[in-house]
């Protein structure tokens, strides 16, 4: 009896399992017909062996290798299959210039798709201007040098809390963000000090939980709704509404007052503040990361920033800020800066393709064509790490864009001089406008770090780059490093 009720156990799994399967096959081979087949001049197609799917896993296991391999297998310039849709990447920098000449045919607004709707629940709407025109003018000429000014002075501030002659212990990621963090809200959202201690330590955590789910939310693949996120809006929002943001936030506010878009204020206000520090503060923890563990590097560092600050005594007995100019003297610290950006920025511009084109590809030496609805990527990672741009890519080397003689230097591949050689705030439509105020925030940083403490490292947790911001900006580190800390200075710098 039992193995009769077994047998027609049996047979019915078998029979329903047959009955599901049915279906499935039919939508395989369906997809399996309308997979794309490659057409003439196009770029190769790399489909992947699972439908819509395609190569997505692969890509999100570790998108820098499956892209270097795919570019020895296939040359610079080829199409991957992923998620129901087919991506075309750029990955010689001699061919960005053609891509330039056909921007009329390329969209960045439908690449990006509705990341800003997801992250920040911002809606679109076209009687909204751009952020880039409304702040246009205060991120260059005497609007900068005011913004540099005031964010200078509340960094000085910031740093003299924290100035201890007891040795005390912390994380050096953790330190960039009490240093940066304050003065970054401050200079755009408070510069009245409204925010007392605990509530400023309140939002710096909110705000490193909504950059650590940052990636997770724009993919989709993370909620989006954060009490993080809304703490902010609440914080931001009220600020605004007692007017203690800088000249450029009340602008931006008043704009939306007037269309009736309150209830943007916040939402747009934690926008610009992620837009000002998620990689500010990643760059500074790097460049110190890499400076601080290279003695000759840090020696070359430390004269120069002593250079230009014992010429800025003997003109000035006062012991104020390095000027934007004095800033600008120092070479080898802003050749620091960009040499840890190439090493750790994974930024890439995105393009849709709004109608079949063809451009001229210097790389492969021949016509490519581009299909309509298909994303354009161009991921400068690859870029960064070309040995045949640069001499042993993986190496830090803090003067590698200076000549001997101190000039810039020029970079070739293949004897054509390369033009795009670092990219680490992308290009054209997805420039990012903030890009000066925010290395002048880094360089300020990073002197203030080295004038005011003494700063050792920790040989026991040292930080390597993960993985899974590939496309956002600069690369997290995999654990924050330990570092002992006391200040190393008297009241003034001209003594």
């Amino acid at each position: 009896m039992t193995s009769q009720f077994l047998r027609r156990y049996s047979m019915y799994n078998m029979i329903t399992l047959l009955l599901l399967l049915v279906p499935v096959s039919v939508v395989l081979l369906s997809l399996l017909k309308r997979r794309r087949k490659r057409k003439g001049n196009e770029p190769p197609l790399i489909k992947g062996w699972i439908p819509w799917i395609g190569c997505g896993l692969d890509f999100r296991r570790n998108a820098l290798r499956f892209l270097q391999n795919l570019q020895k297998k296939h040359g610079s310039i080829f199409t991957v299959a992923m998620g129901g849709r087919c991506f075309t990447f750029i990955t010689d920098a001699r061919d960005y210039s053609s891509i330039t000449k056909i921007s009329h045919k390329l969209s960045f607004k439908k690449a990006v798709g509705d990341v800003s709707g997801r992250v920040f629940h911002l809606k679109n709407h076209s009687d909204l201007p751009r952020g880039r025109e409304i702040f246009s003018e205060f991120l260059h000429g005497t609007g900068l040098a005011d913004l540099d000014s005031t964010s200078a002075r509340i960094m000085q501030e910031t740093i003299t809390k924290k100035i201890s002659i007891d040795w005390t212990q912390t994380g050096l990621l953790q330190l960039c963000h009490e240093i940066l963090f304050p003065s970054v809200f401050r200079t755009l959202f408070d510069q009245d000090g409204d925010c007392d201690d605990a509530a400023m330590s309140q939002a710096m955590r909110d705000f490193r939980h909504f950059d650590n789910m940052f990636v997770g939310m724009a993919l989709g693949t993370a909620s989006a709704k954060l009490e993080a996120a809304e703490r902010l809006w609440n914080t931001l929002n009220k600020l605004s509404e007692l007017g203690r943001g800088h000249d450029m936030i009340k602008r931006r506010d008043e704009v939306l007052r007037q269309k009736s878009y309150e209830s943007r204020i916040g939402k747009e206000a934690l926008s610009i503040l992620w837009a000002s520090l998620s990689n500010s503060v990643t760059t500074l923890f790097w460049a110190l990361h890499f400076v601080l563990r290279d003695p000759s590097a840090l020696r070359d560092i430390r004269n120069e920033i002593d250079t230009v600050r014992a010429n800025k005594c003997m003109d000035d007995s006062s012991s104020g800020d390095f000027t934007m100019k004095e800033l600008g003297q120092m070479r080898l610290l802003d050749c620091a800066i960009k040499e840890t950006m190439r090493l750790t920025s994974s930024s890439m511009s995105a393009r849709q393709i709004l109608d079949d084109v063809e451009f001229y590809a210097p790389s492969e030496k021949k016509i490519i064509r581009l299909r309509k609805d298909d994303v354009l990527l161009m991921p400068y990672q690859l870029t960064h790490s070309d040995p045949e741009i640069y001499e042993n890519p993986a190496e830090f080397r803090h003067d590698r864009f200076l000549t001997e003689a101190g000039a810039s230097k020029d970079f070739f591949k293949k004897c054509v001089k390369v033009h795009g050689y670092l990219k680490p705030f992308g290009d054209g439509p997805s420039l990012c406008p903030g890009r000066h105020w925010a290395q002048l925030m880094i360089k300020r940083a990073f002197i203030a770090m080295l004038e005011n403490f003494d700063i050792r490292l920790s040989d026991v947790s040292i930080s390597t780059p993960t993985i899974d911001r590939f496309g956002f900006g600069i690369l997290h580190p995999n654990v924050d490093e330990n570092v002992l800390l006391r200040t190393n200075r008297t009241d003034s710098y001209c003594t």
